[in-house]
C-alpha cells in the first residue's frame, strides 16, 4: 500500500498543478481533510480544506438530493 501511495504522490508532483489535483482527486473520492492531510504532508487542515470545500459541497448536495428523491418516491 504506501508503495502506491508514494507511486501516486511522486506522480503528483511531476507537474506544476500535479499536488493539487492530487489533493482534489482524493476529495472527489472522499477522502477526510485529515486524511488528506496525513498523505500530502500539509501541517494544518485549513491548506486542505481550501480544496476540500467544493468537493464536500459536492458531495453533501448530491446526498441531500438523493434522499429527496427517495422520499418522494416512497410517497407515491
Amino acid at each position: 500500500m504506501w508503495a502506491m501511495v508514494g507511486s501516486g504522490q511522486d506522480a503528483d508532483r511531476t507537474h506544476a498543478q500535479g499536488p493539487r489535483r492530487g489533493i482534489l482527486r482524493r476529495a472527489e473520492a472522499g477522502c477526510t481533510a485529515h486524511e488528506i492531510a496525513s498523505i500530502a504532508g500539509h501541517k494544518t487542515l485549513k491548506e486542505v480544506e481550501r480544496y476540500t470545500k467544493a468537493a464536500d459541497q459536492t458531495r453533501l448536495a448530491v446526498s441531500a438530493m438523493g434522499r429527496v428523491e427517495r422520499s418522494q418516491r416512497d410517497r407515491s
